[in-house]
């Protein structure tokens, strides 16, 4: 049995041998017209926010190489982006290098964020929470470090399903079969030999057990979150070509959204 910090080790060791493979396929996202439709989500999910100083500052959890912080960036907020790999932020600064914005960056756990309380207007995250050692705690960080008003937007699916559901695994199997004849190896972010580093970690993980986005519902009431929503997203959004658009077939990305009460 891994300790938690022996299994973030694992996890952050796994999206450092992913970095470069998964830089590529945001490249794409930002090239294809993908991106343009994630700007649309964005905006919508994020409109009416209302701290009480109506600033625009953002932390973006897990920022990987860079997309919403580069998409946030170039529409005005204040953005802040972390991620527990070095690689992931080195990536994501050449990419908002290459696509002409800059934003703060810092290597930092999602459930260990150095912020003062009420930092941030609003919190978003994409792909992320599944990934999470400790996803409650990440949660009760993420409401701290909210200003009274402000949300938090999250993007993910119910990506360990296939852990606890036979057909799941089932249906998994064969789309990433069909996925790899496709577009073979070289379609993936990593070395199919380097499975057990990059993804072994993926049955150790809390929410391998968790029915998602209930679990995160629950859990975000139980911390003190509001006005908490789901919503599956636009297949345009996660398009079928590419890295993550299979998985819609047996992990439909979902939109979470929830306010910090401003009393």
């Amino acid at each position: 049995m891994n300790t938690e910090a022996e299994l973030e080790e694992r996890i952050r060791h796994g999206w450092q041998i992913s970095a470069e493979g998964y830089s590529g396929f945001i490249v794409k996202e930002l090239q294809d017209g993908t991106a343009e439709h994630w700007r649309a989500d964005l905006t919508q999910a994020l409109a009416g926010i209302s701290t009480p100083d109506g600033d625009r500052r953002v932390l973006d959890v897990g920022t990987g190489p860079g997309l919403f912080a580069i998409l946030l960036a170039q529409e005005g907020w204040d953005v802040t982006a972390i991620d527990g790999s070095p690689n992931m932020l080195a990536q994501a600064q050449q990419n908002a290098q290459r696509c002409g914005v800059t934003f703060a960056v810092q290597h930092m756990e999602a459930q260990q964020l150095a912020f003062a309380d009420g930092s941030f207007d609003t919190i978003v995250n994409r792909n992320v929470m599944w990934t999470v050692a400790d996803p409650w705690q990440a949660y009760r960080e993420f409401f701290r470090v909210l200003a009274p008003g402000g949300r938090l937007l999250v993007y993910d699916g119910d990506h360990l399903a296939d852990l606890r559901d036979p057909a799941m695994a089932a249906k998994k199997q064969a789309v990433m079969e069909a996925y790899l004849r496709q577009h073979g190896a070289g379609g993936m972010s990593f070395k199919p030999e380097q499975y057990e580093e990059a993804r072994g970690w993926r049955t150790d993980l809390p929410l391998a057990q968790e029915r998602r986005p209930q679990w995160d519902e629950a859990a975000l009431a139980q911390i003190g979150f509001e006005q908490i929503g789901v919503r599956y997203v636009d297949a345009a959004l996660v398009p079928r070509t590419g890295h993550g658009g299979t998985s819609q077939d047996y992990a439909p990305t979902f939109a979470l959204t929830a306010n910090k009460p401003l009393r």
